[in-house]
């Protein structure tokens, strides 16, 4: 992941072609651009059964709501910091209210909101 990190860091400001990607790696990079909190990458033959899943939305308000962003991850990684909802709200919230400061926009502030659901299937 440091790797990945340091080789779009180094980049910044130039367009990079990245080398055949499997789709491990792609998922991964996109996460790591993203700036999400959890990357797990689809696998195969790796996969949890009936597992809670803790869906994040990060959401622009102004005069209608627009979602910026949306993850979602296994709820058991909520029994540890940094992962539970209060830290997570925290840490997003300040990241998008900061930015959306720096822009003329059109957007008032910032909502972070979690949802759970149960998924069958859940690849890892």
């Amino acid at each position: 992941m440091s790797l990945i990190r340091s080789t779009v860091s180094a980049q910044a400001g130039k367009m990079y072609r990245l080398p055949e990607c499997s789709a491990a790696t792609l998922v991964a990079i996109a996460g790591v651009l993203l700036e999400y909190s959890v990357i797990y990458v689809p696998s195969p033959d790796m996969y949890l059964l009936n597992v809670d899943v803790l869906v994040c939305s990060v959401i622009l308000e102004g005069d209608d709501e627009h979602v910026l962003l949306q993850f979602s991850y296994p709820a058991v990684l909520t029994e540890k910091s940094p992962f539970d909802t209060a830290a997570q709200d925290a840490i997003l919230t300040d990241r998008y209210t900061s930015r959306l400061q720096k822009t003329r926009s059109e957007w008032s502030s910032v909502r972070v909101e979690f949802t759970g659901r149960q998924e069958s299937r859940l690849c890892l």
